[in-house]
This record gives C-alpha cells, structure tokens and sequence, in this order.
C-alpha cells in the first residue's frame, strides 16, 4: 500500500503533447506509474484546461482532414470517381472528447466544472481591462486571450482547494509561469499547496518526501540545490568551478558534425566526396533546466541530477538536401536538439547548509535533429542575432 497521498491539479500546460494522437502527455503515464507504489494520486483538470485541449486536437484533426481531401481531389482526378470523407467537425470533437474521457478514466482522474457562479466577476473583468495577474500580455505577443482561460483556471484551482478541507499535500502543475506566480500568491498562506513546473520537478519532490522529510526542508534544499548548480553572476556555484560547458564542448563536440546520425541515398549520391549534408548555423546558449533529486546515500550525501540542452541550427549544404528539409518542415528550419544530464552530489547539514559539492558525470541524454518549433525559437532566442555557446 502506498504510504503518500498527494492531490495533483493539472493545467493545460503540462496536458499539452506536441504529438495529437495522445489523449494528453503521454509523460504524465509514465509518471503514475513510476511513482504509483509509492504515492496515491487524486488527479484534476480544470474543465478549462480541459477545453483547450480538446480544441487543440480537433483543430488538428481538422487540418489533417483537410490535408486527406486535397489528397482525395487528386485521386479522383486521376480515377475520374468522386471520393469523399465523411468526417464532420461535430463527430471529430465527440471523437476526440471521448478519447480524453477515457484516458481520465483510466488514470481515475476528474474534471473541475468552471465555477461560474463563484468568480468575482466584476475584479476580473477589471483585471482584464488594466492587464492585471493573469491578463498581464506576454513579451512577444502584446495581447492575447490566454489571459482569460488562465485566469478560469487560477479560479477554479483556488476555489477546490477552498473547499477541500482535508489536512493532505495539493499540488498545482503548471508550467506557465505567470499562472504559476499568480497560483503560488493566492495560495502563499495555504501550508497544504506547492506548484511545481514541470512532473519531474514533482517526481524529485515525491522522492525527497520519502526520505521522511519535511515539506519545508524539502522546498528548502530543492530550491537552493538549483542555485548551488547554477546561478547568473555566482562563480562559486558547481557549473562555474567545474566549467560545465567547457566540459560538454570537449567531451561531445563531435556530435555536431553529423546531426542525422546517418544518411539517405540520395544525400549520399549528391553530395561531393568529403562534403558535409549540413551546415551548422547558429547555435543556442546552453539552456539550465530543472535539478532533480536522485538518492540519498547515508544521512547526509543528497545525489541530483541536472538537466543542460542547446539547439544548433542546420541549413542544407545542397539541393538534394534542401529538397528534403522542405519535405519534412516545409519552411520550418531544422535543427539538432540536444539534452544532458549533469550528475552530482553533496552533504547536506541540518542547518540546510550544502558543503562538498562534487561533480560525478556528464552524460549525453537525448539527441534528436528534427523540425524546431517557434516556441523552442523563443525560448533558444534562435531568432536573435549573434547567439553563442556560452551557459
């Protein structure tokens, strides 16, 4: 029988998969069933995270259904037999809405209806007008409608837990982080809430929490075990004084001169002998991610593991490769994304004080040259002039 029990409220942020054919992340399956034997999850969704996925996967499918008839006019110019889908956009929403009810069945999962009648309405709508908590407009885009779906979601997550009047651990998923903030501000009072960004900041959590410790020293030691790894203008912290991207140069440079990994025929035949089918373009910064907890060995040595990724751009060297590239992201640039894990570990005080921070490995995680998305674009700054490799 598991011996921890945690409400987990989920927000569209961490429901979103790049791929439509899941129900939902298929991370948030493997999370369950990784921490199953050790923790009892009662699952939410806000009905409208809820919504805006299913939105999401029907203007998919949608898109896919357009794509298939243009596919079935050429067909039929070539039969001279009219061929038809008979997909409505009624049936592809009952269809994917029933895939998403099975899916929250299956992880005993339940909807948060919208709590319509408990919103102040008028604060809202104010806040809506002076682009206040939720409707501040993000840095690229100067106004957006997210603000208000966010803000149903930051209502409906409060009001629950309102409402829930058990003494248990509830926690807020959410990888927007002016949602988060604006969650974390309302709830600052509440000792039963934590937010989390991402599920593996969650699973470090459920690990530490094993090691019966408490909620406080458990956000304590997380929060600074970040900085000790990394922190802007620190040269004391482990990423400084163990040069970390130094290290990943030295250690994996030569991944980047062959970002497929292998080639096609025809890439082969049309290249000139000796010549590259890439040229590497501009090049992220390396990017710090979350810092997770691993082990604990003895009483005092704590063992984390932390995340670095980059993206390096490619253009095609020639045609045959620039036939390519727009065969599988059309004018989408192509780029090789990379992921480490940095492991390391230290001794932990009872006053929380780290002492003898130590490196122990770099290992290359995840290695994938494929289509980048705006949003990686942004994140990278990949649209800036002059970036570099520098963390």
């Amino acid at each position: 029988m598991p011996s921890l029990f945690h409400i987990v409220i989920l927000d569209s942020s961490i429901l979103y998969a790049e791929d439509k054919a899941p129900a939902a992340n298929p991370e948030i399956d493997q999370f369950l069933d990784e921490y199953s034997n050790i923790c009892t999850f009662d699952i939410y969704v806000p009905q409208m995270a809820q919504e805006e996925i299913l939105y999401q996967q029907t203007n998919a499918a949608l898109k896919a259904i357009r794509e298939a008839e243009d596919s079935l006019r050429h067909l039929s110019r070539i039969t001279a037999r009219p061929r038809r889908l008979r997909a409505s956009r009624d049936v592809i929403e009952r269809q994917v809405r029933g895939k998403f009810t099975r899916w929250l069945r299956r992880i005993n999962g339940n909807i948060l209806i919208n709590p319509i009648s408990a919103i102040d309405w008028k604060s809202m709508c104010s806040d809506s007008v002076w682009r206040r908590k939720t409707f501040v407009p993000e840095k690229k885009k100067r106004e957006s409608e997210a603000g208000f779906r966010d803000a149903i979601i930051l209502h409906t997550a409060i009001i629950f837990i309102e409402n829930e009047k058990r003494d248990v651990r509830i926690n807020f998923l959410c990888g927007d982080s002016q949602l988060r903030s604006e969650f974390n501000r309302a709830t600052q009072d509440d000792d039963r809430v934590s937010s989390f960004t991402t599920l593996s900041d969650f699973g470090s959590y459920i690990r530490l929490e094993e090691e019966n410790l408490t909620a406080d020293f458990i956000k304590e030691i997380t929060s600074r075990a970040a900085e000790k790894f990394f922190s802007p203008g620190d040269s004391t912290c482990l990423s400084s004084t163990e040069n970390i991207v130094e290290k990943i140069k030295l250690g994996f440079g030569n991944i980047y001169d062959n970002p497929e990994g292998k080639q096609s025929i025809l890439q082969f035949l049309s290249r000139a002998p000796g010549e590259k089918p890439w040229t590497q373009g501009t090049s992220s910064k390396y990017y710090v991610g979350a810092t997770e907890f691993v082990n604990k060995e003895g009483d005092r040595e704590y063992h984390w593991k932390t995340k670095i990724s980059q993206i390096v751009l490619y253009t095609p060297t020639n045609q045959a490769n620039t036939f390519l590239a727009m065969s599988l992201a059309s004018i989408t640039p192509m780029g090789l994304a990379v992921e480490f894990d940095v492991h390391w570990h230290t001794e932990i005080r009872s006053d929380h004080s780290f002492r003898n921070i130590r490196l122990d490995t770099i290992m290359l995680s995840s290695k994938k040259f494929r289509a980048i998305t705006d949003s990686e674009l942004d994140k990278y700054r990949l649209r800036e002039q002059g970036s570099g490799t520098d963390s």
